[in-house]
């Protein structure tokens, strides 16, 4: 979502604090996320935030329009992680 509809980079998008609905009361967030502005928006719409230390890391891919491709992980959570494009 902050890729495609906030026009965040791939790295800036997997960088970013996260939030977990699973159709429950409460909304996970991670730590800190809560003080937000756009956390104490959804907190007066009625949504129960729960800050949790972590939710998952993540890696990603860009396929470009020219087939050339962007990798990124996570820049810190579990110790930052690793993602890279290998030529065949």
């Amino acid at each position: 979502m902050n890729l495609i509809d906030f026009g965040l980079t791939l790295p800036e998008a997997i960088a970013s604090p996260r939030l977990s609905q699973r159709n429950t009361g409460i909304t996970q967030v991670d730590g800190g996320f809560e003080q937000r502005a756009i956390a104490q928006a959804l907190a007066k719409m009625g949504h129960v935030l729960e800050p949790v230390p972590e939710i998952g890391a993540a890696a990603g891919l860009i396929v470009r329009p020219d087939g050339s491709i962007l990798a990124a992980a996570e820049p810190t959570r579990r110790g930052g992680g690793t993602a890279m494009v290998v030529e065949q």
